[in-house]
């Protein structure tokens, strides 16, 4: 909410009673349960901070959006006009290997027609299509395994099938130029099903990367331009800075396969993916606040796991001297608990604002820290975080996201200005500079300008976008704002 856009304050969001979350006692997955906040949030003042400076004028050329969110089934019925309308153009689909080649060397292509069918349609709607290559058959499956790893084996018939798909949706009508090799790779016994929980180093990192040392030149041979990323990893929790079990003070979760990334570049495969796929997700805690301790993260700490997890990455790959590989992130949302949880329930009109607030905070942050595409889970999801109702009509969380793709889409980020009280990411657009700001702690705090901005938008707790009249002083304390400054 905006308390007014002059110097004042107003009081900070009331806590939500009897939201009291909890965690698993082994590292959460996404379909886990609901982690504990573990700090308090401070008390905030409204003392008017420092004025910073706008970046002086540079030329812009208008971007293409990495924004999207996960669609199925890829058609009407699982909300696609309406992301398209949104500009919400990237999105993800599971390739099922299984179905094609039940039986070694078969190829049974119309077990698939219906996804053909659909990354067709979805492709010349506009959308932009990664292909998750997943499901291993029964018969190249790894021992021991019931699903994703493959048998080192059964490693060519695996790159022989990866290259005929890449050459067969590479072309129209599917033009697909994305791929990812498993779905959370690092997870055991689902999911990817990469996992090896013997493996006490690399939890089966090392072995999936030998597997892309086979299939990654047999992609690129089928088509060089295609982009070919390390599966979306789940990452559960932090292996450097492990967090203490809930219910066992003292007691560190086993983060193993956090590091199974560290095993796929141990194995060598530094040149075998273009690109990194990983996962984040928050959790509600309170109205405006969101919390991962899993990662030590939270809104009142330091934002989004997203951050977290994306400098982890980024710090192994300086560690083994891999250069020009990328992040995208293909899976993120603010989940509370399950739909009709009694725990989530009685607050969803905070929790729905506050998922709203959450992707405008996080569409900001993943084009500040450079990720080349950024997808909602999901359209329709069972955790309290879908985009659209059962009707088709939209939540906050989409009206939200269609303004900030609407307001930054397109224009290219500048730079983070510094403040105490107040996240603040500038960004180049045609006419001038935008900011995209909010209080770091769900606060009443007043934040002086520079100069006069020639419009400002707040967003409310039903994801529109309100206009309010512009001031050099502005009062925020929950909702995110937009600050147009022309030039």
């Amino acid at each position: 909410m905006v308390c007014g856009l002059v110097l004042g304050a107003c009081a900070g969001p009331a806590p939500a009673p009897g939201l009291t979350p909890s965690v698993e006692a082994t590292p959460i997955a996404r379909e886990e349960t609901l982690p504990t906040h573990t700090s308090a949030a401070p008390t905030a003042t409204a003392t008017p901070t420092p004025q910073p400076t706008i970046t002086p004028t540079t030329v812009f050329t208008p971007g293409e959006s990495i924004f999207g969110a996960s669609i199925v089934p890829l058609n009407e019925k699982g909300g696609l006009l309406q992301m398209a309308e949104a500009g919400l153009y990237w999105t993800r689909y599971d390739l099922v290997w299984k179905r094609v080649e039940p039986y070694q060397g078969a190829r049974a292509w119309e077990n698939i027609a219906y996804m053909d069918q659909q990354v067709a349609a979805a492709t010349q709607a506009g959308m932009k299509v990664i292909l998750i290559i997943n499901e291993t058959p029964g018969w190249a499956l790894k021992a021991g395994f019931s699903c994703g790893a493959v048998r080192e084996e059964y490693f060519d018939a695996l790159a022989k099938f990866s290259a005929e798909v890449v050459a067969r949706y590479s072309q129209a009508p599917y033009h697909v130029k994305n791929w990812e090799i498993y779905n959370e790779p690092d997870a055991p016994n689902f999911l990817g099903c990469w996992g090896d929980v013997r493996d006490k180093e690399y939890f089966g990192g090392a072995y999936y990367g030998k597997m892309l040392q086979k299939v990654y030149p047999a992609m690129k041979s089928a088509d060089p331009e295609a982009q070919v990323l390390v599966g979306g990893l789940l990452m559960d929790c932090d292996p450097v800075n492990p967090p203490e079990i809930w219910n066992k003070p003292g007691v560190l979760a086993d983060c193993t396969p956090g590091r199974f990334f560290e095993g796929i570049l141990e194995s060598g495969a530094q040149d075998a993916f273009d690109g990194v796929a990983f996962h984040s997700y928050d959790y509600y805690y309170d109205y405006g606040v969101y919390t991962n301790p899993n990662w030590h993260s939270s809104r009142i700490k330091d934002g989004s796991s997203t951050l977290a997890k994306a400098a982890y990455l980024r710090g192994l790959m300086e560690k083994y001297g891999v250069k020009d590989r990328y992040l995208v992130n293909t899976e993120f949302a603010l989940f509370c608990g399950r739909d009709n949880d009694p725990t989530c329930n009685p607050y969803l009109d905070k929790v729905e604002a506050t998922k709203a607030y959450y992707a405008v905070h996080f569409m900001a942050t993943s084009m500040a820290d450079d990720y080349r595409t950024a997808i909602w889970y999901a359209v329709f999801y069972t955790r309290n975080n879908s985009l659209l109702n059962k009707d088709m009509s939209p939540k906050p969380v989409y009206h939200a996201m269609q303004f900030t793709n609407q307001m930054i889409g397109q224009a290219r980020y500048l730079r983070t200005v510094s403040d105490p009280n107040f996240i603040i990411h500038e960004f180049r657009v045609a006419k001038g500079t935008v900011w995209v700001v909010w209080t770091v702690d769900a606060q009443a705090h007043v934040l002086d300008l520079p100069a006069l901005p020639s419009q400002v938008y707040v967003i409310g707790m039903d994801g529109m976008a309100q206009e309010a009249a512009p001031a050099q002083q502005i009062s925020l304390d929950v909702a995110p704002a937009f600050l147009v400054f022309e030039e």
